[in-house]
């Protein structure tokens, strides 16, 4: 195991050596789980992405890179010793006790082919923070450390290899849940959104709130999507609808002065839930902004994690669906909390 570098060294180097936006680059490195799994996993760990801050590769990023690789199998000889800990731990019918293993210990039970001195060891303990199987499992930052066990380990019994244990990994963070029917099944789900919401604010402003300019823009949205290109021209006239918005007090403002206008005519929960709505609308031009121009990485990857698209695109059907649902979801939050206004 080996010491990582701080973030502003990666940050300057790959910069440096390649012109690569750290941020966007991270952004588009695969993840996996969330809060309701116990944490996000991808291919690095960085606590708070400030200059000081230590950023390293965890096992699913070390399988990248060869010279990584028998740290891969020191941290999965280290997971069947606390697996084997904690599957043998007798407990007490009367009293809790800790499963515990302690530095020396490990040091013991690992095959004799690893000869390892307190860095080593050190960093098995410092791994465990960042791997999922051990997530749950703790330890005191001291040389003679020792490890409480959780019950958790258990899920990654019998894993000899770095592809099983991913596998697991993926297994775990991502249960199986019961298939559902799609949330708009229709097509016509995002033109009859923007129609609804185009009535209720004529309720309130005797005008619509979107006007569609070219019929071309509104039949794009019902269109399917296989290819970058066919999901750009959904895009861009899914924008056009979007841009520009027609307020009470005159036209060709955009969603920014929509949002300021609701936060004035809204209750403070219903302001917040509509500014979260526009939010989201506001990350389409994002993405089409960097589909469409160089230099604009950061808004684009902002643009993709909201809207929950990550790279590389691999299916555009579905990213084009992601898009459509996010939409109508925006749209008809806007509604509901538009709805609530009087005539103006």
């Amino acid at each position: 195991m080996r010491r990582w570098p701080v973030f502003q060294y990666v940050e300057q180097e790959l910069y440096r050596e390649h012109e690569l936006d750290v941020i966007y680059t991270l952004a588009t490195c695969p993840t996996i789980g969330g809060p309701a799994s116990g944490g996000s996993y991808g291919w690095t760990w960085c606590a708070t992405r400030q200059p000081g801050d230590e950023i390293g590769l965890t096992v699913a990023g070390m399988v990248h890179v060869a010279d990584a690789l028998r740290e891969v199998e020191l941290f999965l000889d280290a997971l069947a010793v606390l697996v084997q800990t904690q599957r043998s731990f007798k407990p007490s019918p009367t009293e809790v006790k800790a499963v515990e293993i302690g530095a020396t210990e490990m040091c013991d039970c690992l095959p004799p082919a690893w000869r390892l001195d307190a860095a080593g060891l050190a960093g098995i303990r410092d791994a465990c923070k960042h791997e999922p199987s051990t997530w749950h499992c703790t330890a005191q930052p001291v040389e003679d450390w020792v490890l409480t066990l959780s019950p958790f380990v258990r899920q990654y019994t019998g894993l000899d290899t770095w592809e099983a244990y991913l596998e697991r990994v993926i297994e775990v963070l991502t249960p199986q849940v019961p298939s559902a029917e799609p949330l708009y099944p229709s097509p016509l789900s995002l033109p009859e959104a923007i129609d609804y919401l185009n009535a209720v604010w004529r309720l309130h402003a005797e005008r619509p709130l979107l006007r569609i300019g070219r019929a071309e823009a509104a039949a794009k949205l019902v269109l399917d999507c296989a290819t970058a290109d066919e999901f750009e021209s959904r895009l861009s006239g899914l924008c056009s609808i979007l841009d520009p918005v027609y307020l009470p007090s005159s036209d060709g403002h955009k969603l920014t002065d929509l949002d300021a206008y609701l936060q004035g005519e809204l209750g403070e929960e219903s302001a917040d839930r509509a500014s979260e709505a526009i939010g989201d609308l506001r990350a389409l031009f994002d993405l089409r902004v960097w589909r469409q121009h160089s230099g604009t990485e950061r808004r684009g990857a902002a643009g993709m994690s909201r809207l929950g698209i990550s790279l590389p695109v691999v299916d555009w059907a579905d990213a084009w669906q992601k898009v459509q649902v996010r939409t109508v979801v925006a749209l008809s939050a806007l509604r509901e909390e538009i709805e609530t206004l009087s005539p103006s």
